[in-house]
């Protein structure tokens, strides 16, 4: 799998929310719109064009104005002019979402992956280009006043992550050196540092990282290991950690060294890790006591032949009592639902179980579960979810009121199955997005669909493939006009039967499979 393909998994999955307040307030959105700027906002703009202008700025207009350049300056992507203004920040701490909106504020990447790595990589240019600064002036002992520096919330490239690690580990080699202490590091030493807190002298960095080489972690293990140390200047938090193409045993040295307490997002994937190896990693993850997000997906765990592991696990989940975010896709469950879920002591907000075997059984469950009480974001797709639809019908009646994200793709759903679930999707009364792509199903079964979801009034989106009639013709000329009167008539359809000022967005693609 390719890194761009890693990205994009990471960061549209559990451990990275999307917002579900539309597209609006997305700085990728505004960036092509012809809103006039306040004045103050055009002036800070203007001025961090140049870095000599930035310079005489940031020592003489007041400290309100010092956040409005160094908002512009992010904005614009002007590098030189995070260096300045960081050294004149007035106050300790600089938080990059305080400063910008966050890069997954639209549902767009739900269906739109080029969009998700132009947010990515923008949102990379501004971690890279703050650490940079940040580092910089530690060295040079530039700053006045900033101590900390929050990147949570936003990616920060692996190469960062290794330079950060690599920066602990020397600020802690010459600070020994200088002192003239033994590097080792006992237990009383971290006890002590953590009474202490955090002293005029050191820097924080908090981060999300992502990893994935055996290097790259292996360093940041190692900064984990000495940033406990008094004699380190240099300290890393972090907040959301993503693991992948390590395998259980790397991901378990560094599980052990990292702060249990700071840690908020957990990202496993990919990682072919199997019953055994989860149970390895149990008390690691138990122990990650703030933990709000787990991603378990795109493994090798056959839960359905192991009731010990299904156990184990869910007594950890029972324990992470902030739990919200749930990821267990490609990973075969089949009739295990109840035994995993039923213990986590609220209801999950997110839930993805894609490619799990799901049976009637693990339906039937959910349909009836307390996580049914707070859930807004479901995927079930390329489950067999046919044979269950009589329990589809019910899981989403129970879920009319809160869900606002439904993805149930290459479901083997029919035109038979539209009949029944259409009167429970009429229900819904928060539903932003729904995705019933890779399905067969006729023009007319594609019609009534739209009619009940475009009488939804907080619908914004609709993704699904092109209706089977449209594969029936010889030409590849007949099937392309086909293809386009079926968009046109669902298109008209939304408009004739929206009741909304906005209109629905049909999202429609080619049908890949026939089941």
């Amino acid at each position: 799998m390719t890194e761009s393909a890693l990205l994009i998994d990471f960061y549209r999955g559990a451990v990275y929310p999307l917002g579900l307040e539309g597209e609006s307030g997305s700085y990728y959105e505004h960036q092509n719109t012809k809103c006039v700027k306040p004045l103050v906002n055009l002036c800070a703009a203007y001025i961090v064009l140049d870095c000599t202008m930035t310079k005489i700025a940031a020592v003489t207009v007041p400290n309100e104005l010092k956040i409005i350049l160094m908002q512009e300056a992010l904005l614009c992507s002007r590098d030189q002019a995070f260096g300045v203004l960081m050294y004149e920040w007035p106050i300790s701490y600089l938080s990059l979402k305080s400063l910008v909106p966050g890069f997954c504020s639209t549902i767009r990447p739900l269906y739109d992956l080029n969009f998700l790595m132009t947010q990515v990589h923008k949102a990379m240019l501004w971690t890279t280009c703050l650490v940079n600064a940040f580092i910089k002036g530690m060295q040079k002992d530039k700053f006045s006043v900033l101590r900390y520096l929050d990147l949570s919330g936003y990616p920060t490239s692996e190469v960062i992550v290794s330079y950060l690690a690599v920066s602990c580990l020397m600020s802690y080699s010459d600070n020994a050196t200088k002192q003239q202490v033994q590097p080792a590091i006992t237990t009383a030493t971290r006890s002590l540092n953590k009474d202490r807190g955090i002293t005029d002298d050191t820097f924080v960095v908090k981060l999300d990282a992502l990893l994935m080489s055996d290097q790259a972690l292996q360093e940041l293990a190692k900064a984990m290991v000495v940033i406990s140390d008094c004699h380190c200047k240099l300290h890393l938090c972090i907040n959301k950690l993503g693991v992948t193409c390590n395998g259980a045993k790397k991901t378990a040295v560094l599980l052990r060294e990292i702060d249990h307490q700071e840690l908020h997002g957990l990202c496993l994937k990919f990682n072919a890790l199997t019953c055994v190896d989860l149970v390895g990693l149990a008390p690691s993850i138990k122990s990650l006591v703030n933990l709000t997000a787990i991603d378990l997906s795109c493994n090798n765990i056959n839960f359905y032949l192991s009731d010990t592991t299904c156990d184990l696990i869910s007594e950890v989940f029972k324990h992470l009592r902030q739990l919200s975010r749930l990821d267990l896709s490609n990973n075969r469950i089949k009739t295990k639902l109840r035994r995993l879920l039923a213990e986590i002591p609220q209801s999950l907000t997110y839930l993805r179980l894609a490619a799990c075997g799901l049976t009637v059984t693990d339906i039937t469950y959910l349909a009836r579960s307390h996580h049914c009480e707070h859930l807004t974001e479901l995927d079930l797709s390329e489950n067999g979810l046919g044979r269950a639809c009589t329990y589809v019908v019910q899981l989403l009646y129970a879920l009319s009121k809160n869900l606002r994200v439904l993805e149930i793709e290459d479901s083997f759903l029919k035109d038979e199955h539209i009949l029944a679930i259409e009167p429970a999707v009429r229900s819904m009364e928060s539903l932003l997005y729904i995705n019933v792509a890779e399905n067969v199903f006729s023009r007319n079964m594609q019609k009534l669909l739209t009619k009940a979801i475009s009488g939804i009034q907080s619908m914004q989106v609709f993704r699904l493939s092109y209706a089977s009639d449209c594969y029936l013709f010889e030409s590849n000329e007949e099937e392309s006009n086909a293809q386009s009167q079926n968009l046109k008539e669902l298109e008209e359809l939304a408009v004739r039967h929206t009741e909304k000022s906005s209109q629905l967005k049909i999202e429609i693609i080619e049908l890949c499979r026939g089941h």
